[in-house]
C-alpha cells in the first residue's frame, strides 16, 4: 500500500548466491514489493506469472552461458540500425517510460482514428489496466526469482570489462518489463483495430531515429523487447517470456471489458441488435429484438463474403476464421440490410 512513497526502500536485502541479481555500485533496489500491489485482474496465475528462468550455469555451452554469451557478441556487433532501436525504446528514469510510450501510440492512433470520446475513454482505461497489471506480474516475478543480470554474469564470467549500451537498471533480470508491457499492449491494441494495423510512432519526435513505421502492433512489441537485447541489459529468455506474460496481462483485461461492455445499435425505436464478446475467439453472441427473421454475412477486409448463417440462431461460430477484423450485415426476410458491424477474431 502506497509503495510509490517509498520507491527505493533500503530495509530490503536482496538474496545472495549463484545465478542472484547483485545491485551495481550506489543502486538500491527499485519497488521490490511492487509485485504485491493490488491487480485489476487476475493475479499469480500459472500464465501472468511464469516458471524461473533457465537453470544457471557458469559452464562453457550451458544454455545460460550462451544466453549471456549471446548479449555479449550482440553488444559487439550491433549495426548502426540496432543501435538506434535500442536507444529509441530506451524509456529510462526521468523519460516518458514504457508504459507512457505505450500510451504515446494510443493517442496518436486515436488521433489519427478521429475516435470518438466514447472510444477513447474504454482505450485509454484498457490500456492503463494492463499497462499496471503487466508491470505488477513482472515486478511479482522479478523479485521471486532475482535472476542475475547481464552486466554481473559477463564481467564474471565472459569479460571483466564490458559494459552495455543501455544503462542496467536497479532490479533484477527476468522478465523483461519493457517486454511485458509491450505484450500487453500489443493485445490491447490489436483488439481495437486488428492485428495488421500499419501506423507511425511519433513518442519521440526526430529523435532517435523517429518517427518509427510499423506494419502490425507485433511488430512494434517484438521490437520493443529486442531493443534490450541490443542494449545488452536482458537476455533473450527475459524478453521472450516478458511478452507472453504481458500477453497473458492483455488477454486478462480484454476479456474484462468483453464482460461489461456490450456492442449495441438501435435499428428503429422497436428494433435493436446486440453482440457479444468483440472481439471474440470462437464465436460471436447475438440479441436482436423486434424482428423474428433475420440472416447474417460476414465479410472479410477484402470486401469477400466468407461466411452466411441463415435462421434465428443466437451464435455463430467464426472458430474457423483467421485472426483479424471482419464487417457483418444483418439482414432482413427480404435481404435488406439492418445493420452494418465490424468484429475483431482473436
Amino acid at each position: 500500500h502506497q509503495g510509490y512513497n517509498t520507491n527505493f526502500p533500503a530495509s530490503y536485502v536482496p538474496p545472495v548466491g549463484p545465478g542472484m541479481w547483485v545491485p551495481l555500485p550506489g543502486q538500491i533496489a527499485l519497488q521490490p514489493e511492487w509485485g504485491d500491489t493490488r491487480p485489476f485482474v487476475l493475479a499469480n496465475t500459472s500464465s501472468t506469472i511464469p516458471g524461473p528462468p533457465p537453470t544457471f550455469s557458469t559452464t562453457g555451452g550451458s544454455p545460460f552461458y550462451n544466453y549471456a554469451n549471446a548479449v555479449y557478441t550482440q553488444s559487439a556487433n550491433n549495426t548502426p540500425g540496432q543501435v538506434i532501436i535500442a536507444q529509441y525504446w530506451a524509456d529510462g528514469g526521468g523519460t516518458i517510460s514504457p508504459p507512457g510510450h505505450s500510451v504515446s501510440m494510443l493517442s496518436n492512433i486515436l488521433i489519427h482514428e478521429n475516435a470518438s470520446l466514447e472510444t477513447a475513454t474504454i482505450q485509454y482505461a484498457k490500456m492503463g489496466m494492463a499497462m499496471a497489471d503487466a508491470f505488477r506480474a513482472c515486478w511479482k516475478t522479478k523479485f521471486i526469482y532475482n535472476c542475475i543480470r547481464p552486466i554481473g554474469y559477463i564481467n564474471d564470467n565472459i569479460d571483466p570489462n564490458w559494459v552495455p549500451l543501455v544503462s542496467t537498471p536497479p532490479f533484477p533480470e527476468y522478465p523483461s518489463g519493457h517486454s511485458s508491457q509491450s505484450g500487453a499492449m500489443e493485445v490491447i491494441m490489436e483488439s481495437y483495430l486488428g492485428n495488421s494495423y500499419s501506423f507511425t510512432d511519433s513518442t519521440h519526435g526526430s529523435n532517435f531515429g523517429g518517427p518509427r513505421f510499423f506494419n502490425s502492433f507485433n511488430e512494434a512489441a517484438e521490437e520493443a523487447a529486442i531493443s534490450r537485447l541490443y542494449g545488452g541489459i536482458h537476455f533473450e529468455f527475459g524478453n521472450q517470456i516478458g511478452l507472453t506474460t504481458g500477453r497473458a496481462v492483455g488477454a486478462n483485461i480484454d476479456s474484462l471489458f468483453n464482460l461489461i461492455t456490450l456492442s449495441i445499435d438501435e435499428v428503429s425505436d422497436l428494433t435493436y441488435v446486440q453482440i457479444y464478446p468483440n472481439p471474440a475467439t470462437s464465436e460471436i453472441n447475438f440479441n436482436v429484438k423486434g424482428i423474428d427473421n433475420y440472416s447474417i454475412e460476414i465479410y472479410n477486409v477484402m470486401g469477400q463474403n466468407i461466411q452466411f448463417e441463415k435462421g434465428n440462431s443466437n451464435k455463430i461460430d467464426i472458430s474457423n476464421l483467421t485472426p483479424g477484423m471482419y464487417h457483418m450485415n444483418i439482414m432482413d426476410v427480404q435481404n435488406s440490410k439492418l445493420l452494418s458491424k465490424s468484429f475483431v477474431k482473436n
